[in-house]
């Protein structure tokens, strides 16, 4: 019991509470996420997210297969209102991502909306890709028609 008092002072030490967001005040992470070490046993630490440690002494581990995801977009907040545990997708297409940003476009470069009927689905082994029929369609009607016109007596 003392040790949990001792790490949860320690903790509480590092963190500003005097906005909305929780700041964490102590090291960070190359990512800028908040960093907190606990120690279990002699010569034995746990590194956690600091997030990570505040939201386990409100509501338990994180459950299974999720991660914490901060509301406030704000990698240094440690306020478990902040957090939500989603799937690991989840929390990358709430950021500002690459692949968040390309999720939300309706329409091709070249204007054609990416509809059901309109939107080839291409599965990778790093995600997926949306591809526009129409502009397939156009790009292999124009291989053919160069192909042929290479060809002997054409």
């Amino acid at each position: 019991m003392r040790r949990m008092r001792d790490t949860a002072e320690r903790f509480w030490s590092h963190v500003d509470t005097s906005g909305d967001c929780w700041l964490w005040t102590g090291s960070l992470n190359g990512f800028g996420y908040a960093r907190f070490s606990v120690t279990i046993a002699p010569r034995r630490r746990i590194n956690y997210g600091a997030h990570v440690w505040a939201w386990e002494q409100e509501h338990g581990p994180v459950p299974a297969g999720l991660e914490l995801d901060h509301l406030c977009r704000n990698r240094r907040c440690v306020n478990p209102a902040h957090l939500e545990a989603v799937s690991h997708q989840e929390n990358v297409l709430r950021g500002v991502t690459l692949a968040a940003s390309n999720l939300l476009k309706t329409h091709c470069p070249q204007g054609h909306p990416y509809s059901p009927e309109n939107t080839y689905v291409l599965h990778h082994g790093n995600g997926t890709q949306r591809q526009c029929k129409t502009c397939s369609n156009a790009r292999a009607t124009a291989y053919m028609k160069a192909k042929r016109a290479k060809q002997p007596g054409a």
